[in-house]
């Protein structure tokens, strides 16, 4: 299956977003999954399959039910890295930002996908980031 990035990602990836993305996948390597839909469209995880396909990284595609979770299993991810992991994992996903275009063209064309994600106030400072 070819995986493909989403062309409607609702998420920007600034450069310093992809470098600590980039820094993560150097130090500890790959160590989470992404969201690939069945039409091979990656859902979640944009950022980091970007920044694994620069570094030469192999995919391994699992499928799975809506009822199972893929745990990725590190064995030899322990100790003082396994915790750096998890910061730079965590770090990664604050500087990522949304990108106010791609939702408020949601909300407009496919309500129910955005629906009670973002409540009155977050809509507000959204749709007022709008370029």
């Amino acid at each position: 299956m070819d995986i493909q990035l989403d062309p409607r990602n609702a998420r920007v990836h600034p450069d310093a977003n992809k470098a600590l993305i980039r820094k993560s996948l150097e130090e500890v390597g790959a160590f989470r999954s992404i969201a690939v839909d069945g039409d091979g469209i990656i859902r979640a995880g944009n950022g980091v399959f970007e920044q694994a396909q620069e570094l030469g990284l192999k995919v391994r595609v699992v499928e799975a039910s809506a009822n199972e979770l893929i745990a990725v299993m590190r064995p030899d991810l322990t100790g003082e890295l396994a915790e750096r992991a998890a910061i730079l994992d965590n770090r990664s996903s604050e500087t990522s930002e949304w990108d106010c275009d791609v939702l408020a063209l949601l909300k407009q064309n496919t309500p129910g996908v955005v629906e009670g994600i973002f409540d009155a106030k977050e809509w507000r400072s959204i749709l007022s980031q709008i370029a």
